[in-house]
């Protein structure tokens, strides 16, 4: 969401530290509906505007959002598939989502999620 809001400054250094480890959230089994439940609960404040965003904010984070939505639900029929077996596999599969050969399969959550 940051990186498509006009007016963002970063700090240079980076202030946390990631771990990977056995059982984590991008390890997990459940990581697709605790993600949709998230977006989801995003969502409807933003469309129901119990929010303290500015308009344009808010728009870019809808945006946003619905797409995540819709990368996760890309994400769940992999796991059904058994084509990955955890959150992170897929990501790095996938080109984070951004891979070309994965458009029909994006634009195809897209339309069931309007």
């Amino acid at each position: 969401m940051l990186s498509r809001c006009p007016d963002v400054v970063c700090h240079p250094a980076p202030l946390h530290r990631r771990y990977k480890r056995n059982g984590s959230l991008t390890q997990s089994l459940e990581t697709a509906a605790i993600a949709d439940n998230g977006y989801r609960q995003i969502l409807d404040r933003i469309e129901n505007e119990t929010h303290t965003m500015t308009p344009a904010i808010a728009e870019i984070a809808h945006a946003e959002f619905s797409a995540n939505r819709a990368l996760d639900r890309v994400f769940q029929a992999y796991l059904r598939q058994g084509r990955c077996t955890n959150l992170e596999e897929f990501l790095d599969r996938t080109d984070n989502g951004r891979a070309d050969w994965l458009r029909s399969d994006f634009r195809a959550a897209r339309a069931v999620l309007a």
